[in-house]
């Protein structure tokens, strides 16, 4: 399941059912293909014989980072934590998610995702209070 911090519509029907009928889900594309760790931003533009060319057009990578600021708060709340930490953390702080699988290229990468579990969920009171309901809008 395709899921992250600005990619929520399986809050809405999907994580309700699994919870309900007791399965677990495993999430995909947790760091949105890299923006959610600050890596590129709104006027990064990707070659063609990448795959972002074709899931981030310059039209969706606006969107996203106007969205992207209604969750800052989350970020700023672990300044201690890096932002590919907390939008792992933020994933699996679901109950319906058992896991989610980040893309690595470098070792360090896989240890900065491999410590975001260490630092387990996010209180959901933090969620609540710094992350805007899901909206019911399909963002994609």
């Amino acid at each position: 399941m395709r899921y992250n911090l600005l990619e929520r519509q399986a809050e809405e029907t999907l994580f309700p059912k699994a919870i309900e009928h007791g399965i677990g889900v495993i999430v995909r594309i947790p760091l949105l293909f890299g923006l959610l760790t600050g890596k590129f931003n709104a006027n990064s533009i990707f070659g063609e014989d990448d795959h972002r060319s074709m899931n981030l057009s310059a039209d969706k990578l606006k969107q996203y980072f106007k969205e992207l600021e209604k969750v800052e708060p989350l970020f700023d709340y672990f300044k201690d934590q890096s932002k590919t930490q907390i939008s792992l953390r933020f994933c699996i702080s679901h109950s319906a998610c058992q896991t989610a699988i980040p893309r690595a290229k470098t070792a360090l990468q896989v240890q900065e995702n491999s410590d975001s579990s260490d630092l387990g969920p996010i209180p959901e009171y933090v969620i609540e209070s710094l992350v805007p309901k899901f909206n019911g809008k399909n963002e994609d």
